[in-house]
């Protein structure tokens, strides 16, 4: 046996395109595929593909500048367990944020959560003269 027959690994490729396309779970659960964070008309936009979630299985909030959201459809009635599955997910927010107003919506396995960013106020102080 030579140096570099010894040290190179002999890869075997006679099952890698079964391994490829059959390796994958048999039961696959909906996940959460997707999460897109933007902003638009002065507000901070989040969404989330949750398809197979309903409303009662999400919950969203805010605590210590943080934004979770966590999903949970194991324990809906009549749903089989190779369709259930969980989610946790949590955002950093800025303290620019008016997390008082947030407003969530779930429609058509999207879930959209729109945060209002708060205006600065502009103050004027006049040095000399006035307007």
């Amino acid at each position: 046996m030579s140096f570099y027959t010894s040290i190179i690994p002999r890869w075997d490729f006679s099952n890698l395109v079964d391994d490829f396309f059959f390796s994958f779970p048999a039961d696959p659960k909906p996940p959460v595929s997707w999460a897109v964070v933007g902003e638009e008309d002065q507000s901070v936009v989040i969404q989330l593909a949750v398809a197979g979630f309903k409303e009662e299985d999400i919950k969203v909030w805010h605590e210590n500048k943080t934004l979770r959201i966590v999903g949970d459809n194991t324990k809906r009635e009549g749903l089989s367990t190779k369709f259930s599955c969980k989610f946790d997910r949590a955002w950093r927010l800025s303290d620019k944020l008016d997390v008082s107003k947030t407003e969530v919506k779930l429609e058509d396995g999207i879930l959209a959560i729109t945060i209002p960013i708060i205006k600065p106020e502009v103050k004027r102080t006049y040095f000399f003269g006035e307007e």
